[in-house]
C-alpha cells in the first residue's frame, strides 16, 4: 500500500483538465487574477521596488514588466505576496503565497490549461496538509509548510516528475519549511515568502534522489511540533472534495481572521458617504466597538506584540488595520507603504486608540459550530482520550479570554450542543465534507460611534471574495486592476501560457 504522500502524488500526477469540474477551473483562473493583482500592487510600492532591484534577466515574467530566472521570479512574487499578507487562501491553507508564483515561473512550454491544473494540484495537496495540521499549537504558524508543499506540488507537476519524484519534492519542501511565531514571521515577511518559494523550487530539482516518502504517514515525527492530533482524514476525498471551492480572494491586505471585521467597518464608511455625501474623517471617530469570536480575537492579540515597524503589524492588528482604512480610505499595499503610513500616522494612531476589540463567547460558539458542521468527518481519527486531551489543552491555554457567569446564557443560546453533535458525525473522509457549500463563518458585530453623537452598526459573518458571498469574480477583477482583466480571465485554455502570464503581471 502506498504511503500517504505517494497516494497524494499519484492522484496529482494522473490529474488532467478534463477531470476537474468547470467551477473549480474557473476559480483557479480567478486565483491567478487575484495573485497577479497582489504582485502588481506590491511591486509598485517602494518596498516592492527594492525587492525587484538587480534581478538578472531570464525566461520568467516579472510583475511590472521584465524577466528573471524562474527561481528568482518565484521568490520575488512570493515575497511580494507575503510582504503585506495580500495573498489568497483556501480552507486551512495560504496556498497562494508561493504556489501561484511557482506556476508562473514554470510557465514556459506549457498551455494555460496546464497552469490551471498545476494550480489546482497545489491547492488540493497544500490545503489537505493544512487541514491535517489544523489542531496545532497556538502562537505558531504552519503557513510556510502549507505554502511550500503547495508550491512544490505545482512546480513538480509542471516539471513532469513522476509520482515518486513529486512525492519526494513535496517531502523535501516540507522538511525545509520552518515553524514561525507571529513575531518571527513579521520580522521580514518578504524574506519568509521568498524563502518558501526557493525551498519549493529547489526541492523539485533535487527530488529524484532525496525526500522521505513516509513523511505524512501516521506516527511520523514530522507532526510532533506541528500538531499533537493530526487529522489524517484530511488526505482523503481526492477528486470528490475540492478545496479550491473554499478559495477566498482578499480585497484588502489584511490577515484572514481580520478580514471580515475590516470589511464591516468599510461598509459603515460607505454608508456614511451615502448619508452625509462625504467621507468620515479620523477625528470624527469617537469609539469603535468590535465584538468578535475567538479566532479574530486571538490573532489580534498576537498582532499586538508584533514590531510596529513591520508591515504585518497592520495586517494582523484590527486596530491598526482599521486605523489605516479610515485614514487612507483603503487597505492595499499602496496604503501600507512607509511614506503613506508616515503621512497619516497621527490619524491612524487616533483611530486605533478609539477601537475596542471585545471577545464574544456566543460568536465563538457560532464559529465553532459552523466549522465542526463542515469538518466533523475529519475528527474520526481522534479517539475519546485524544479528544479529552485536546479539550484540556484548550481549557488550560494561557492568554485565552475568560468567561463569566453572565456569558452562560449567550453561550447556551448559541447552541453548543450542536458542536458535540457535529463531532459525532465522524467518517474520517474529507470526501464526506460538503466543500461546495462551505461557508467561512467568522461573525462580527460592530458599533461605530461618531463625535456628533450618532452611531453606525454592522453585522456580518462571511468574507468578501468568497464563493459563498457571490462576489469572488468581481473581487478578482478589481484586485487585478487591469483594463483587460476580464479578457485575461477568459483566455483560451489551449493558448500558450507564457504570454498569458506576462500579460497578467504587466
Amino acid at each position: 500500500m502506498p504511503s500517504t504522500l505517494l497516494s497524494l502524488a499519484q492522484w496529482a500526477r494522473s490529474l488532467r483538465s478534463a477531470d476537474i469540474p468547470d467551477d473549480v477551473l474557473r476559480l483557479a483562473r480567478l486565483q491567478h487574477l487575484g495573485a497577479a493583482g497582489a504582485a502588481r500592487a506590491g511591486v509598485a510600492t517602494p518596498e516592492g521596488q527594492r525587492l525587484r532591484a538587480n534581478l538578472a534577466s531570464g525566461e520568467a515574467a516579472l510583475a511590472g514588466g521584465g524577466t528573471a530566472a524562474p527561481q528568482a521570479a518565484a521568490e520575488l512574487h512570493a515575497g511580494l505576496a507575503a510582504l503585506h499578507e495580500y495573498d489568497d487562501y483556501v480552507l486551512a491553507g495560504r496556498v497562494g503565497l508561493a504556489a501561484v508564483p511557482a506556476v508562473w515561473a514554470s510557465a514556459a512550454g506549457h498551455t494555460v490549461a496546464d497552469l490551471l491544473v498545476a494550480t489546482v494540484v497545489g491547492n488540493e495537496i497544500g490545503g489537505r496538509i493544512g487541514l491535517a495540521l489544523l489542531l496545532g499549537p497556538r502562537h505558531t504558524r504552519s503557513d510556510t509548510f502549507v505554502a511550500s508543499a503547495a508550491a512544490a506540488a505545482s512546480a513538480a507537476w509542471l516539471a513532469g516528475l513522476d509520482a515518486d519524484g513529486m512525492a519526494r519534492a513535496i517531502s523535501l519542501a516540507l522538511q525545509q519549511a520552518k515553524r514561525l511565531t507571529p513575531a518571527e514571521a513579521a520580522a521580514d515577511p518578504a524574506a519568509v515568502g521568498a524563502r518558501t518559494a526557493r525551498a519549493a523550487m529547489e526541492a523539485v530539482g533535487r527530488a529524484r534522489t532525496q525526500g522521505s516518502l513516509d513523511l505524512l504517514d501516521e506516527g511520523s515525527a514530522f507532526y510532533g511540533p506541528l500538531s499533537q492530533h493530526p487529522l489524517h482524514g484530511a488526505y482523503g476525498g481526492l477528486g470528490r472534495a475540492w478545496l479550491t471551492r473554499t478559495l477566498v480572494i482578499k480585497p484588502e491586505a489584511v490577515s484572514t481572521w481580520a478580514g471580515v471585521a475590516v470589511q464591516g467597518v468599510e461598509e459603515i464608511l460607505k454608508r456614511h458617504v451615502k448619508a452625509a455625501d462625504k467621507r468620515l474623517r479620523a477625528e470624527q471617530v469617537e469609539k469603535i466597538e468590535i465584538r468578535v469570536g475567538l479566532l479574530p480575537w486571538a490573532m489580534d492579540k498576537a498582532g499586538a506584540d508584533v514590531d510596529g515597524q513591520s508591515p504585518l503589524s497592520f495586517a494582523w492588528s484590527l486596530k491598526r488595520a482599521i486605523g489605516v482604512l479610515v485614514a487612507r480610505h483603503g487597505l492595499r499595499p499602496e496604503d501600507l507603504s512607509a511614506d503613506a503610513l508616515a503621512e497619516k500616522a497621527s490619524e491612524i494612531d487616533h483611530v486605533a486608540s478609539k477601537i475596542e476589540v471585545v471577545h464574544d463567547w456566543a460568536l465563538s460558539v457560532s464559529t465553532l459550530e459552523s466549522f465542526t458542521r463542515a469538518l466533523g468527518p475529519l475528527f474520526a481519527g481522534l479517539n475519546p482520550m485524544q479528544l479529552r486531551q485536546l479539550r484540556a489543552r484548550l481549557k488550560d491555554a494561557d492568554g485565552w479570554p475568560q468567561w463569566h457567569r453572565e456569558d452562560l446564557w449567550p453561550i447556551l443560546r448559541a447552541r453548543p450542543d450542536r458542536v458535540v453533535r457535529n463531532l459525532q458525525a465522524r467518517s474520517g473522509d474529507l470526501g464526506d465534507v460538503d466543500l461546495a457549500g462551505f461557508r467561512w463563518q467568522l461573525p462580527i458585530e460592530i458599533k461605530l460611534y461618531t463625535t456628533r453623537g450618532g452611531w453606525w452598526p454592522e453585522r456580518r459573518a462571511l468574507p468578501s471574495g468568497s464563493v459563498a458571498t457571490g462576489d469572488i469574480e468581481a473581487v478578482a477583477l478589481k484586485k487585478h486592476g487591469g483594463a483587460d482583466a476580464a479578457a485575461l480571465a477568459d483566455v483560451d485554455a489551449a493558448s500558450d501560457a507564457a504570454p498569458w502570464v506576462k500579460e497578467l503581471l504587466a
